[in-house]
């Protein structure tokens, strides 16, 4: 059971610094937030290390002598790609944080998700939003709260996941 002393003597976001729980929840909320809003840049940077990774494995800068094929087996760059990406630490960070999301996202409601679609990943301005959705400010709001509330345990979970990393 977590405790309000849990979390004054635990620290999982600050590094270090001993934080109170309304701490805690504020940096939680921010770090939820932020994450969401680099969802779709972190999705391009995993697509991006994934293509380095196969174009490196399928070149391999390797030297090709005169009169031999220089044609791998497609299975042997596909398995070397695969020992790569597992072995990339870049990768699995950007994979892993990727994945809390969009697991965080799936298990939302489907007006949540809209409103996270449209928000966070299509960044509209919040008055578009409102529009698209046809709601008012106070339940853009309480909108913008929940959606945090329930990402935020996916957050956390990934956030301790990165320390055991370190």
């Amino acid at each position: 059971m977590l405790t309000r002393d849990y979390f004054r003597k635990t620290n999982h976001i600050t590094g270090g610094v001993v934080m109170n729980l309304e701490d805690y929840n504020r940096d939680l909320f921010r770090a939820t937030e932020r994450m969401l809003f680099e969802h779709p840049s972190i999705r391009d940077q995993l697509r991006i290390r994934a293509e380095y990774i196969e174009a490196e494995c399928r070149w391999g800068g390797e030297f090709v002598d005169v009169g031999k094929s220089s044609v791998r087996p497609v299975n042997a760059i596909q398995e070397k790609t695969l020992i790569r990406k597992e072995g990339d630490p870049e990768f699995q960070f950007l994979s892993l944080k990727c994945d809390a999301i969009e697991t965080a996202v799936k298990h939302l409601p489907l007006i949540l998700r809209d409103f996270v679609s449209l928000f966070y990943w299509q960044k509209l301005p919040r008055i578009d939003v409102m529009c698209e959705l046809h709601i008012g400010k106070s339940t853009f709001t309480s909108m913008r709260n929940r959606t945090i509330r329930r990402v935020s345990p996916f957050v956390r979970a990934f956030l301790d996941d990165k320390e055991r990393m370190r």
